[in-house]
């Protein structure tokens, strides 16, 4: 299991999504600006409860699988975005996305939240590359 409590960010924590974050998890991953850069369809409810459910335990880098983890406020635990890992077959490479609450954009969370995910690769990995998907607004 990941102990996301060794990496210390400045303002920010990692930690597991919980089934108390649907109402923000449901906005940023509903709004059509944030969907449109990731690729994604707005999830119900249901479809969004099921989600953080079957993420906020036993958080582990697979081979071949998807990892996500919150992005949350240092102080408030409030959660204001999530990053997914993806570590190759053959665990050499690590691939994430990431998706901040337009609320919380223009901070420098995503660069923070980056940086210390680099270290939580190669601190539980054997990955000696990561890889970051960007869209383009434009």
């Amino acid at each position: 299991m990941i102990d996301l409590s060794l990496i210390k960010l400045p303002r920010l924590r990692f930690r597991v999504l919980r089934r108390e974050d649907i109402a923000e998890f449901l906005k940023y991953r509903g709004d059509p600006q944030v969907a449109r850069l990731q690729g994604w369809e707005p999830m119900t409810e249901q479809e969004a409860m099921d989600f953080l459910v079957s993420h906020s335990s036993d958080l582990r880098f697979r081979p071949d699988d998807w990892s996500q983890i919150a992005i949350a406020n240092l102080v408030t635990d409030e959660l204001i975005g999530d990053i997914g890992v993806h570590l190759s077959r053959d665990q050499s490479v690590a691939e994430f996305g990431i998706s901040i609450t337009p609320h919380a954009q223009g901070n420098g969370y995503a660069v923070e939240s980056i940086r210390g995910l680099m270290d939580l690769v190669f601190l539980f990995t054997p990955a000696q590359k990561i890889l970051a998907r960007v869209s383009s607004p434009i």
